[in-house]
């Protein structure tokens, strides 16, 4: 099942240990059967993630699969996946949509994935993925519509996703729509306030610690003895995804303007990666607890489209990484740190010259004493 809908399949999944061919056989059974269920929505998902399926016999089923979604042969993703591209012919320029880099996309989807696996908020992650299959059907046509005025025909086009090898996640408008659809499920198993903050900060601490230490990127895809060369060499080129960089150890500090010139060498960290276009940080102001309260502003993230529709749904349960990255941090220096949040224009908005268009991520902060906030 997990092989039927990335990102949960293979470029998205840490490596494992091989599994018997049996399981892979039954693997094979439950995938066929998730494509009938989800229709359309999967046979957009992930095109180029089905080419790197680990076993021959299911890379030759994804073969098939792609060359339904092209519409070249009959069958129900074929027919979606063909009048998807019919629709799609319109006699007008449209936008390019903007494209965030393939391991930023991987390390934000992986890294959620694994917090949900370790969280145990499912009893097994088939009825996670069964759930993240589901949602992608039931939101794809909103997508669609939502982003209608923008390109997204390089999601149908199976030479450009093979080529990419990233099946489709650099849109940043299609990552942000699986990324959505991850956290609207999420927050069907966790529920309240308390945890559903306590998983944003699972989430937030584990990239943390990949930033600091840095990360080697890899599928799960294993080199098939029986496999053809062509085959082995599709394998091979989606088992290396990419390096996540080190930036090394922070140093830890209570002072509140050396605390907030390390979290920018973050946020600079992560703009770097390809995570937003820019950030400001405010000057501290004493607070009356001891702490210290500022502000923050991070322009165009990743996942802003994902971060306005959770806000104003899903219980406003959203991602939000760079704030729950930078609460890692602060524990790290000793502190307690709480936030809120809402969409914006600039760290500052002036009463005389007209807003600016809101287009980031506005965090109010406060921050205070607590020698035991890293344990």
């Amino acid at each position: 099942l997990g092989a039927a809908v990335a990102p949960v399949a293979a470029m998205f999944r840490p490596r494992r240990p091989r599994r018997r061919d049996s399981q892979r056989r039954c693997l094979h059974v439950l995938a066929a059967a998730c494509v009938c269920a989800v229709g359309a929505a999967v046979s957009v998902v992930g095109i180029s993630a089905w080419t790197a399926l680990p076993t021959g016999g299911r890379r030759s089923f994804a073969a098939g699969l792609i060359t339904t979604v092209a519409g070249t042969s009959p069958g129900l993703a074929g027919w979606a996946g063909g009048a998807a591209c019919a629709e799609e012919v319109v006699y007008r320029t449209k936008k390019q949509a903007p494209r965030i880099p393939k391991v930023l996309a991987v390390m934000l989807l992986r890294t959620t994935y694994e917090s949900v696996e370790d969280w145990g908020a499912y009893s097994d992650m088939a009825s996670y993925q069964k759930y993240f299959a589901l949602q992608i059907r039931d939101g794809y046509q909103s997508f669609r519509d939502r982003f209608r005025n923008y390109d997204l025909t390089m999601l149908y086009n199976t030479t450009f996703l093979e080529a990419s090898a990233d099946g489709g996640i650099s849109n940043r408008f299609y990552f942000s729509f699986l990324n959505d659809a991850q956290w609207r499920v999420i927050g069907r198993a966790v529920k309240s306030e308390q945890d559903r903050d306590r998983f944003g900060r699972v989430v937030g601490d584990r990239l943390y610690r990949a930033i600091i230490k840095g990360k080697e990127l890899k599928s799960d895809v294993e080199e098939d003895a029986n496999a053809t060369e062509e085959e082995k060499e599709v394998a091979r080129k989606y088992q290396r995804i990419g390096i996540w960089p080190a930036l090394g150890k922070l140093p830890k500090t209570d002072k509140p303007d050396e605390v907030l010139r390390n979290a920018g060498r973050i946020l600079g960290y992560l703009k770097e990666q390809g995570y937003c276009e820019s950030f400001e940080i405010s000057e501290p102001e004493a607070s009356p607890k001891g702490g210290f309260r500022f502000r923050s502003f991070v322009r165009e993230p990743a996942n802003l489209e994902t971060t306005r529709s959770l806000m104003r749904s899903n219980d406003n349960f959203a991602p939000r990484y760079d704030q729950r990255i930078l609460q890692a941090f602060f524990a790290d220096c000793g502190f307690g740190s709480s936030f809120s949040d809402s969409i914006a224009g600039g760290l500052q908005v002036s009463e005389v010259t007209p807003a600016p268009m809101p287009n980031g991520i506005l965090s109010e902060w406060s921050l205070v004493p607590d020698p035991e906030a890293g344990l």
